[in-house]
């Protein structure tokens, strides 16, 4: 035997071509070299879209294709999940052919800039601060007639913020 190919049109294990080719002569005990079909080339490319990256990989290795383009963008799934791909799964496919992938960020942190809460009403500033994802820590003093109003914040306003950071509220007692 001399090697194995890929080939549409003979099933796996079938002689594709042959040297010296049939019908020639050939001497006692001479050399007859076999290329053997691996069958067809075409394989169905696999189902990625909710996979880790890293079982994509896996799964295309098994199916003899590799991991073409691969863009990234925030979205709802988890970071390092396949969202798409291209060609479709159960797409034919030539085995040694790519599978672009589109992979999630996993979803994207919002920012605020923080608002000027002194003065308000400690009610009012700890509902607008829920109202944005932030995480309001009230503390209190004495400061005679600002009664449960905002006396002092932390960030300060105008400061950029992320979605989930704490705030301090300093409220008069």
């Amino acid at each position: 035997m001399a090697g194995e190919e890929y080939h549409p049109a003979f099933p796996k294990g079938a002689v594709v071509r042959q040297t010296p080719a049939g019908g020639n002569r050939l001497r006692k005990n001479g050399e007859v070299r076999l290329i053997i079909s691996k069958g067809s080339d075409e394989t169905l490319a696999p189902e990625l879209v909710g996979q880790p990256i890293t079982q994509a990989q896996r799964m295309l290795a098994e199916h003899g294709l590799l991991l073409g383009p691969t863009a990234k963008v925030h979205a709802a799934l988890p970071a390092g999940v396949v969202i798409s791909q291209d060609p479709p799964a159960g797409f034919p496919s030539r085995r040694g052919s790519t599978v672009s992938v589109l992979v999630s960020l996993g979803e994207e942190e919002r920012f605020y800039v923080m608002p000027n809460l002194v003065g308000q009403r400690e009610e009012e500033a700890v509902t607008l601060l829920k109202e944005m994802g932030l995480e309001a820590r009230v503390s209190y003093e004495s400061f005679p007639g600002q009664d449960r109003r905002v006396v002092q914040q932390d960030p300060s306003f105008g400061t950029r913020i992320k979605e989930r950071e704490q705030v301090t509220l300093v409220v008069a007692q």
